[in-house]
């Protein structure tokens, strides 16, 4: 979000992260992970809960906790595989990764069936890039009965979490507009 973030220690997600040399970590619920909030119900700013999201993009490791494959790790046979080539299929990767986390990767599982879809997308999105969700796009046209619809969002400010802010809904008003209309259709 047009932050700088600091490198973060991984000394400090220990307990949080793959291998669990504690064990699993405890589950904590009915804590609101608000940094805003002034009392002892949020999240501390040194609680490494409220950053192990970046962390883990920062290690390249978020597909391994998102699927749950770390031994074998899924990012690792993904490396591997594209260290000896520059892209791979959708048919590669799913020779990749066990049939039961398909259901994970929009990509892999557009059907005939793919119910309407509408995506809206900053163009200067720098944690998931334009050219992701124009994949995804593609691939639904192609293989999809249903109608699909992207809408790119521009500026310089239409970067990941763009639509997080108050001034949003203003700035884009036309766009999130056409998703309104587009789902008003559909639905």
């Amino acid at each position: 979000m047009r932050q700088v973030v600091p490198h973060l220690d991984a000394s400090v997600y220990r307990k949080l992260t793959w291998p669990y040399t504690d064990g699993l970590p405890n589950v904590v619920t009915g804590t609101e992970a608000d940094m805003a909030r002034d009392d002892d119900k949020k999240v501390s700013q040194d609680d490494p809960r409220a950053t192990v999201y970046s962390f883990l993009f920062q290690e390249g490791r978020y597909l391994d906790y998102f699927t749950g494959l770390h031994e074998p790790s899924i990012t690792t046979n993904l490396r591997k595989t594209l260290a000896e080539r520059e892209e791979l299929t959708e048919e590669e990767i799913k020779g990749i990764l066990p049939e039961d986390k398909h259901g994970l990767f929009p990509q892999l599982s557009v059907d005939p069936e793919w119910p309407p879809t509408v995506m809206i997308h900053g163009i200067v999105d720098d944690t998931v890039h334009i050219e992701e969700t124009r994949h995804l796009y593609h691939i639904i046209r192609r293989v999809s009965k249903s109608p699909v619809k992207l809408i790119e969002v521009e500026g310089e400010n239409a970067f990941h979490g763009w639509d997080c802010f108050p001034e949003s809904e203003e700035i884009t008003k036309i766009q999130f507009d056409n998703v309104a209309e587009f789902l008003k259709e559909h639905l």
